[in-house]
């Protein structure tokens, strides 16, 4: 940019709530900006503590500076009311007890070129005992493009769900507006403007401001309205599910750490109140729990957190899942094993074949029911439907039923929900005649005969590090 006529116009849109202590640093690190093309709206949002009267003392000294007053209705309602009054081509947020580097707006600026739609750079927060964190920098600029976008926002190394240290081509954010009355509001939001973005710049160096302040809302104790984290990222799980299913795992490992943080805060409350809040938040944990363990995207210290808080309010549980464990870690990943590298040339199909199953029924549409599911296509088996308690909530290119609904004939119902076996075996029985097979215990431990050595008496089995690990043949698998 080599003059001020080729500058376009930036919308800086600060909501203002009770910072009177800290908002002359905002407003004048953005007043003193090294690209000059800017509109700054303030937003009060009932302010009480002299907050107000410094946004009319900057909008009657300024001439690109607004001042709107509004009743107190949180951030996200005035943040939508801030949308309402932007003239330019290019929308940025910022926080009102946050600052930024007098070439915040110019760096970002020299790589928004016509072909992208959002540029990013780091962030520095401040703590108060003094201590700063550099985060979502990268050593080099970085470009993303596509769905990959998506991907990069879930795994929030370099693009994170903040609003504020971005710059939004105005046409991205069009019609979406902020949750009002939730909290983590930037969340949903930032995902739906990366689902319509087609290039992403990232640049290497932090030029945001974050203040680690007490009394902020993020910092605040855990209260219900904090659940919307919990609920807006399984959203975003279900959605990435349906049209990014290869970012599964990273929407996945997204949501998990979010519900791993609202335990921490319920455990760090000085209140019982919410302890069945933490029950349901663990029972999802252990609903899940499948999906954690194979979920490559995830950090192995997380996943033993995740289990430790699923699984910890359940002793006799966990001594059954630690007398089980190898024998679910060792399913599921030679499954994956033996579908990625089909060894020898077999297929899951021969186990049916073997017993004469032409026509099966899957019980539980979970990771290892979808995995079959998968594998059974364009075969001579045939998956006539399945069977899910949650069958309004599930996807599939197959008939779904619940337990309740009237079954069909079929040759044999293969329960992937193993470990619930029993009590599904007893809740089928006398509704429908044919046999009833676990998944382990049945079609996979058949199959697992097939990749013993007659020499060696191994069982092989691939670990998350990709190297060999030998169980050795008196090893009790079950």
């Amino acid at each position: 940019m080599n003059g001020m006529e080729e500058q376009k116009l930036i919308s800086v849109i600060i909501p203002v709530y009770n910072t009177a202590k800290y908002l002359d640093k905002c407003i004048v690190s953005v007043i003193k900006q090294t690209y000059k093309s800017l509109e700054i709206i303030l937003i009060d949002d009932g302010s009480n503590d002299g907050s107000s009267e410094i946004c009319d003392n900057y909008a009657e000294n300024y001439t690109h500076i607004k001042a709107i007053h509004t009743k107190n209705r949180g951030s996200s309602a005035a943040r939508n009311i801030g949308l309402q009054y932007v003239s330019g081509e290019y929308i940025s947020f910022i926080d009102s007890d946050d600052y930024v580097s007098e070439d915040f707006y110019e760096s970002m600026m020299l790589h928004m070129l016509p072909d992208i739609d959002l540029v990013s750079c780091g962030m520095d927060t401040m703590y108060p005992d003094g201590k700063i964190m550099r985060q979502f920098t990268p050593n080099h600029i970085l470009i993303v493009n596509g769905d990959e976008i998506v991907n990069e926002l879930l795994k929030t190394t370099y693009i994170n769900f903040s609003m504020c240290n971005k710059i939004f081509r105005r046409k991205c954010i069009g019609d979406i507006r902020f949750p009002i009355g939730k909290n983590h509001e930037d969340i949903p939001v930032m995902y739906e403007i990366a689902k319509k973005c087609s290039k992403v710049v990232c640049i290497n160096a932090a030029k945001y401001f974050y203040s680690v302040r007490l009394g902020s809302n993020s910092r605040k104790p855990f209260n219900k309205g904090n659940l919307y984290l919990a609920i807006s990222t399984m959203n975003i799980y279900m959605d990435v599910k349906k049209h990014f299913p290869q970012y599964k795992n990273s929407a996945l490992n997204r949501h998990f750490e979010y519900v791993l943080y609202l335990i921490d805060l319920i455990n760090h409350s000085r209140t019982n109140k919410y302890e069945m809040v933490k029950e349901k938040l663990e029972k999802e944990i252990r609903h899940y729990t499948i999906q954690i363990l194979c979920n490559d995207e995830m950090d192995l210290n997380l996943k033993a957190r995740l289990l430790e808080s699923g699984w910890r309010s359940k002793v006799s549980i966990i001594r059954q899942w630690n007398e089980n464990a190898d024998k679910y870690l060792m399913s599921t990943k030679l499954f994956n094993q033996w579908l990625e590298k089909k060894q020898n040339g077999r297929r899951i199909e021969e186990y049916f074949k073997k017993n004469h199953f032409y026509e099966i029924a899957i019980y539980g549409m979970s990771y290892l029911g979808q995995r079959l599911n998968d594998e059974l296509k364009n075969s001579s088996v045939t998956v006539k439907y399945v069977i899910d308690k949650n069958a309004k909530d599930t996807a599939a290119d197959v008939r779904i039923i619940t337990p309740q609904d009237i079954m069909e004939p079929v040759d044999v119902i293969v329960v992937s929900a193993t470990y619930y076996f029993d009590e599904i075996k007893k809740l089928l029985n006398g509704k429908i005649e044919c046999k009833i097979v676990s998944f382990d215990d049945n079609v996979f431990d058949q199959y697992q005969l097939e990749l013993i050595s007659p020499v060696h008496e191994k069982h092989v089995l691939y670990n998350h590090e990709d190297h060999f690990h030998y169980w050795s043949s008196n090893t009790s698998l079950r």
